[in-house]
């Protein structure tokens, strides 16, 4: 469990930095202002802890909601944290933000369980694969 929750939050992390990598290389080398970054930094809200938890639930292969809930929450809490010290007077976490990215976490993992239980059906028939 503790290897499924370690590959799934950093995964979502990786997804986290990358995004910020290149929000900061847009707004950098181009007229781009960090106004119209916004939809880069929610897709990537949505998307960090949904995948994470997919991972997470594609490792374990039971207990999805549980385990990319935890995911969820723990990649809140590190890019809170990671936050805090990159922009030290910025630091802001919402119970809310807590919760939808538990949520999410959750049915990435829901999802991450169910594809590979899936797939695993799908090899031990003989079937051609995903």
């Amino acid at each position: 469990m503790l290897r499924a929750l370690f590959w799934g939050t950093l995964l979502s992390l990786g997804i986290w930095f990358g995004a910020f990598g290149t929000g900061v290389a847009i707004t950098v080398m181009s007229s781009v202002f960090t106004n119209d970054i916004s939809l880069l930094v929610s897709l990537v809200n949505i998307a960090a802890p949904f995948l994470g938890g997919y991972a997470a639930g594609w490792i374990i292969k039971e207990r999805g909601w549980a385990n990319g809930g935890w995911v969820g929450v723990l990649f809140t809490l590190t890019a809170a944290l990671l936050a805090a010290l990159m922009f030290p007077g910025l630091f802001l976490l919402k119970v809310s933000t807590l919760f939808i990215n538990f949520c999410l976490g959750c049915i990435g993992g829901i999802c991450g369980v169910n594809m590979a239980l899936a797939f695993l059906r799908k090899r031990r028939k003989g079937t051609p694969g995903m």
